[in-house]
């Protein structure tokens, strides 16, 4: 059994390693001006594509704070990744879209994901994967329920 120290030191380890390795297949595919962040927003925005989606949606949808959402939303619009259509007067209501030139890389951000998907599981059999999958949903559920709790109040 590992120590509690271990634990969050290997969890913050996958993390790490996971954004050094995607990081890693960007620049070999030359793709240098795109963080991982920036592509979990264009993720979310290619499965929008057609409606948009608001600003609220791109923030639940990514798990990432408002303050560092708006940042990237405002210099992935500068990229030219992505662009805002107003619905009305409220702020609220500013639908999100992805452009040509950010929809161009969601063929080579897949075939990332697949490697990746290939290097987690590596020597991994069918059972262990069902376990890690469940228990990766708990902590993930236990994160966000004191994450979001802390909001609220």
């Amino acid at each position: 059994m590992l120590k509690k120290e271990d634990v969050i030191r290997y969890s913050a380890g996958i993390h790490f390693s996971q954004e050094r390795l995607f990081n890693a297949f960007l620049r070999e595919k030359g793709i240098k001006n795109i963080s991982i962040s920036k592509f979990r927003v264009l993720e979310v925005l290619w499965k929008n594509k057609e409606e948009g989606i608001v600003f609220s949606g791109i923030c639940q949808e990514t798990d990432l704070a408002k303050s560092t959402v708006s940042i990237m939303l405002s210099n992935m619009e500068e990229q030219g990744l992505i662009y805002r259509v107003a619905q009305g007067t409220d702020i609220q209501n500013v639908l999100f879209y992805p452009t040509e030139e950010g929809c161009k890389y969601k063929n080579e951000y897949y075939e990332i994901m697949d490697k990746i998907y290939e290097i987690i599981y590596e020597g991994v059999n069918e059972e262990e994967k069902e376990v890690y999958e469940k228990v990766l949903t708990t902590i993930t559920e236990n994160y966000k329920k004191r994450i979001y709790k802390k909001k609220r109040k």
